[in-house]
């Protein structure tokens, strides 16, 4: 099962992002699954419920796809630092959605920050926060497997 409850609804978005900001969205999250070389079965998954959350259509769908074959450097902008930010804590939680956000996936994060322009302490807060959300997660999940006796 893959949480998808922190995948932006567009609807309820203090900023709402236009159609080449949720493009760029998606290019973002591909380049931060393909940045270690190992896109699980949960990024996908992710991937995928996002794109139906954003209503895409299959044309847009279809060209995104292609990023996944690019061995160029996907590119991103943003109309406003406020969606960069919304960006950058969906693709920690990208990362983090198979419990590994490696070196790699950090480095990359660090990587988008700057080419955004985004402040990097603030960045760190919302990685602290996704670290937060996933111990909580993961706690519980060891909850409900104690519940029910699984070891």
């Amino acid at each position: 099962v893959v949480a998808t409850s922190g995948i932006l609804n567009p609807t309820k978005f203090v900023i709402e992002p236009n159609k080449t900001d949720k493009i760029n969205f998606f290019r973002g999250l591909i380049r931060l699954a393909k940045c270690d070389c190992n896109v699980s079965l949960e990024e996908k998954e992710y991937f995928a419920a996002a794109a139906i959350q954003f209503e895409l259509d299959s044309n847009d769908i279809n060209n995104l796809n292609q990023c996944w074959d690019t061995s160029e450097e996907i590119e991103i902008i943003f109309s406003s630092k406020g969606i960069g930010y919304f960006f950058i804590r969906e693709g920690i939680q990208l990362c983090s959605v198979d419990r590994k956000y490696d070196d790699a996936e950090k480095t990359e994060i660090k990587k988008l920050t700057q080419e955004l322009d985004l402040d990097n302490d603030k960045v760190k807060m919302i990685e602290d926060w996704v670290e937060r959300g996933m111990n909580w997660q993961m706690e519980g999940d060891k909850l409900i497997e104690e519940l029910v006796g699984i070891s």
